[in-house]
C-alpha cells in the first residue's frame, strides 16, 4: 500500500476511535439509573419508621430531576402506589428522590367501593417518599402512609378504648369507612350516644392517626369527640349534652319519694300515685275475684322494700343514670329477731312512710345504664357488657362475664330468626328449664332485643312540685303476662313446700297473707289478669 493512502487511513481510525470514546463520555447518570423492580436485600424500606421484611419499588425515570417511584406492596391494602418524585444527583453518582401521592381510592378488598371523588375533597390516604438511589440496584426508601384509608375498619372490644364522659365505656363498637353514597370518611358510632343507636359523622380526616368532631344530631344533642387511630386499635374521648327535648325535663337527682300514702280512716287509704312502689290493678267487675288487695300491699311492701335499697336517681345531662343504692335489705339492728323478714314486714303494716335504717348508700358506676327522653317517653338503655362486667368485679366472679361476648353476638341474630326458629328456641329453653313457652310471640323475643339497642320504654309523669313517676301501664306489660303466669304453678309448688315445712307461727303468718291477698292460690290471678283487669300500672315514684 502507498503510504499516501496509509497516513489518511490511521488518520480516520484514530478519529473514530475518539468519536466513540466521546459517545460514552455523553451518556447521563441518570439514564444509568435502573429502572427494574428492586426487592429484599437491596432495598431498604421502611414505613412511619418501621423496617419492613416485604414489598418492592420500581423507579421509572423521566429526567434528571423527575421520575415515578412505584410502591409494590409496601402499604398495606395497597398493591401499587405511584408517587411523582423530584431527582437530585450525588457526588458519588447516586440520585436522591422525594415526592408525595394523593390516593383516593379504597385499600383493596374493603367491603365497600369509594366513589367518584369532588377535586376538593381530602385524599384518602397521602404518602411520602424520601430516599436514596444507586446505579448498582440500591434504595434506601423512609415511606410515611396516613389518612382516612389506613384506617378504615370496625373497633370494638381489645382495638377500642372508648371513655364516654371521662368514664371508661365497654361493649360498644365504633366504624371507620367511605360508603357509596358518601363520598368522605365516616365515624359510626354503635349504641354510644343515647338516642341515637347508630350516629354517623361524616367529613373525619386524621392527621398523624389524630382528630376531633362536633356534631349536633336532629334532637339537638351535642356530641362533641377526639381520637387516635395507633397501631390498628382506636382510641375515642366521646362528650354528649343531651337536647333539650332529649333531656324532657328529667334531668337533675331524684330521691326515692317517702311517702306511700295517707291513712283516710282504718280500712282505706289514698295511695300516692308517686310512692315509691305503685301498683294500680283495678277490675272490671268489684264483685268478682280482683287484683285490688294485691295493688294496696304490692305497693305497701314493695315501697318498704325499695326504700331499703334504693335512695333515689341521677339523671345527667349526657345521658347517663346513675342509681344511689344498697346491696342488700336492712330490716333491724343486728339480732335474730330483728333480722326475721317476716317478722320486719308485719311490722310494716299500718306505716305509710319509709323509714329505711340508716346505712352508707353506694353510687352505681356510670355508663351502666343511659337515659333520654321522646315523644313523651322515657327510654331506660341498659350497658349488658358493662353491667355484667361490673357484678363479676363486685362479686370477685370472673365466670360471670366469661359468656358476654357469647350473649352480645346473639342479639343481634335474634332479630334475624324467622318465626319458626324462635318458637324452636323458646320450645328449647322451656324443656330445659321444665316450662312451657309456646304462647310466647316471637316478636316478643325481637322486641327484648330491640330494647338492648334502643333503650326500655316507660312512661312519665311530672306533677309541678318535684315528683316524679316512671311506669309500664297495662299495654306496656300484657305482651310479658303469659309468660309471666307461666311461672305461677311453680311459684304454687313452692309455696306449699315452705308452708308445710314451716312452724306454725310461720304456716299462720302465711296464711294471713294469702288471705290479706284475696286468694287461696297465686294461680287464681290467671283468671283475674285475663277476666277481670281493667287497669294495670307498676312503677317508681321519686320527690326532690
Amino acid at each position: 500500500m502507498k503510504k499516501k493512502y496509509l497516513y489518511p487511513l490511521a488518520l480516520a481510525c484514530t478519529l473514530c476511535l475518539f468519536t466513540a470514546c466521546s459517545d460514552d463520555d455523553d451518556v447521563n447518570a441518570w439514564e444509568q439509573l435502573p429502572q427494574t423492580e428492586i426487592s429484599g436485600a437491596k432495598a431498604n424500606l421502611t414505613l412511619n419508621g418501621t423496617t419492613l421484611s416485604q414489598g418492592s419499588v420500581q423507579l421509572t425515570v423521566n429526567n434528571a430531576t423527575a421520575g415515578v417511584l412505584t410502591l409494590k406492596n409496601v402499604v398495606p391494602g395497597y398493591s401499587s402506589i405511584p408517587v411523582n418524585v423530584s431527582l437530585e444527583e450525588q457526588a458519588d453518582g447516586s440520585f436522591r428522590f422525594s415526592g408525595q401521592a394523593d390516593v383516593n381510592t379504597l385499600p383493596e378488598g374493603a367491603n365497600e367501593r369509594a366513589t367518584e371523588r369532588n377535586q376538593d375533597t381530602v385524599a384518602l390516604l397521602k404518602v411520602t417518599a424520601n430516599g436514596t438511589i444507586t446505579q448498582d440496584g440500591t434504595v434506601k426508601a423512609d415511606i410515611s402512609a396516613d389518612g382516612a384509608a389506613f384506617h378504615l375498619g370496625a373497633y370494638s372490644g381489645s382495638t377500642l378504648s372508648l371513655n364516654y364522659s371521662g368514664v371508661p365505656m365497654l361493649g360498644k363498637t365504633v366504624a371507620y369507612s367511605v360508603a357509596q353514597n358518601v363520598p368522605v370518611p365516616v365515624l359510626t358510632l354503635g349504641g354510644v350516644v343515647p338516642g341515637e343507636p347508630v350516629l354517623s359523622i361524616p367529613g373525619i380526616y386524621p392527621q398523624n392517626g389524630a382528630f376531633s368532631f362536633e356534631t349536633t344530631t336532629a334532637a339537638s344533642t351535642t356530641v362533641k369527640g377526639s381520637g387516635q387511630f395507633q397501631n390498628g386499635a382506636l382510641s375515642l374521648d366521646v362528650n354528649v349534652k343531651l337536647g333539650v327535648e332529649a333531656q324532657g325535663g328529667l334531668t337533675g337527682e331524684w330521691p326515692l319519694a317517702t311517702t306511700i300514702g295517707e291513712p283516710v280512716d282504718l280500712t282505706n287509704i289514698n295511695y300516692s300515685d308517686y310512692a315509691p312502689v305503685r301498683i294500680v290493678w283495678t277490675a272490671v267487675n268489684e264483685e268478682e275475684t280482683n287484683g285490688g288487695n294485691i295493688s294496696k300491699l304490692g305497693t305497701l311492701f314493695g315501697s318498704h322494700l325499695m326504700a331499703e335499697v334504693l335512695n333515689g336517681i341521677t339523671l345527667t345531662e349526657d345521658g347517663n343514670l346513675t342509681a344511689r343504692y344498697y346491696p342488700d335489705i336492712v330490716t333491724g339492728a343486728g339480732s335474730e329477731e330483728e333480722d326475721d323478714m317476716l317478722q320486719w314486714m308485719m311490722g310494716k303494716l299500718g306505716a305509710y312512710q319509709t323509714a329505711p335504717v340508716a346505712r352508707e348508700w353506694q353510687t352505681s358506676p356510670k355508663n351502666l345504664m343511659q337515659w333520654y327522653a321522646k315523644d313523651g317517653l322515657i327510654y331506660l338503655v341498659p350497658n349488658l357488657v358493662q353491667i355484667l362486667q361490673q357484678a363479676a368485679a363486685d362479686q370477685n366472679n370472673p365466670s360471670l362475664g366469661a359468656n358476654i361476648d357469647i350473649i352480645m353476638g346473639m342479639l343481634p341474630a335474634l332479630k334475624e330468626l324467622s318465626d319458626e326458629e324462635l318458637k324452636g328456641l323458646l320450645a328449647a329453653l322451656g324443656q330445659q328449664a321444665g316450662i312451657d313457652l309456646s304462647m310466647v310471640d316471637p316478636q316478643l323475643i325481637r322486641q327484648v332485643a330491640d330494647w338492648m339497642t334502643n333503650g326500655v320504654p316507660l312512661k312519665y309523669t311530672l306533677d309541678g312540685n318535684g315528683g316524679l313517676r316512671l311506669y309500664a301501664d297495662k299495654g306496656m306489660v300484657s305482651p310479658f303476662m303469659p309468660l309471666l303466669l307461666t311461672f305461677l304453678p311453680q311459684l304454687q309448688a313452692k309455696f306449699d313446700e315452705l308452708l308445710k315445712e314451716a312452724d306454725a307461727e310461720t304456716a299462720l303468718y302465711l296464711q294471713m297473707a294469702m288471705g290479706i291477698l284475696g286468694r287461696e292460690k297465686f294461680t287464681d290471678l290467671e283468671t283475674v289478669w285475663n277476666e277481670n283487669t281493667a287497669e294495670f300500672a307498676v312503677g317508681l315514684g321519686f320527690q326532690k
